[in-house]
């Protein structure tokens, strides 16, 4: 088969995999055969539990020095 025939008909395909209607479909396809997808899921998971505990013990501190307490005391 002569490759100027099967070229136009395999680059509309490739588009087609990421004009707007198809796009979400495709990027989700390739993340998931992607082999560390997983292991980035679980990283970002991890860093916005983090930053979940570390905005709460900020809402701890700035009560306790709104309520008057000693700053060098919250410290240790």
């Amino acid at each position: 088969m002569r490759e100027d025939v099967v070229t136009p008909a395999v680059n509309r395909w490739i588009g087609s995999l990421f004009d707007p209607v198809h796009r979400s479909e495709t990027i989700e396809a390739l993340l998931i055969e992607d082999d560390g997808y997983d292991r980035r899921i679980q990283l970002v998971e991890d860093l916005q539990g983090r930053v979940r505990a570390a905005k709460i013990t900020m809402d701890r501190v700035r009560r306790a020095l709104d309520a008057g307490w000693d700053p060098v005391e919250l410290r240790e």
